[in-house]
């Protein structure tokens, strides 16, 4: 334990006061307005600090938006011609599903027979060449086939077991008009989709 050294006098003390010194009081107010001031710089420093990481995570927020944004404006034009492309194929792969599942009755045959000898109209004489059932059909479906020929032209009907059902062949002295299904769908193919034969 500290003892302060005792106060050695050269005379008798007279008389003694006691006296609250001003010094402890005014270090007390000196030193609280340094930590105030301490304080107030430290929140100065830090407030700053913090505006300088808020900006660079804004730069670095910006520049990550930015990269998402350039990625997307990329990626959408692919993603946009891959899904055409799908939604083409599907669209074509129904209507190739709707057509071959299609009762084929006289009506169905006449419209195509009179679909494929409207592109011969120059042609004076042909043969139409229909699947033995479907020319069946027609013959069966009263007034002779229920096609007729333009002025001057003279058409022939022919079975061919080759020519599968809801399709023709119109042989003309200029060459043939292949009318059959699946020309028709590899056709369709080929306009939508620019595939190969």
């Amino acid at each position: 334990m500290y003892q302060p050294d005792p106060v050695r006098l050269s005379r008798p003390l007279k008389g003694a006061e006691l006296s609250s010194p001003t010094y402890p009081v005014e270090c007390e107010r000196r030193f609280a307005t340094r930590e105030r001031s301490a304080y107030e710089l430290g929140v100065i420093d830090g407030q700053r600090a913090l505006s300088g990481q808020l900006t660079q995570q804004r730069v670095d927020l910006m520049e990550l938006q930015n990269g998402v944004l350039q990625s997307l404006r990329r990626a959408v034009p692919e993603v946009a011609l891959a899904v055409e492309e799908e939604l083409v194929k599907m669209a074509l792969a129904v209507a190739i599903r709707l057509v071959g599942s299609a009762a084929i009755d006289a009506d169905v045959v006449r419209h195509m027979v009179r679909e494929a000898i409207a592109t011969a109209t120059e042609a004076h004489e042909m043969r139409v060449v229909l699947n033995p059932h479907d020319l069946r059909l027609l013959e069966s479906a009263g007034e002779g086939t229920g096609i007729e020929a333009g002025v001057n032209q003279v058409i022939h009907f022919e079975a061919g077991e080759e020519i599968p059902r809801g399709g023709c062949l119109v042989k003309t002295p200029f060459g043939i008009i292949d009318a059959r299904r699946e020309t028709q769908v590899q056709l369709l193919r080929q306009g939508l989709l620019g595939d190969a034969a």
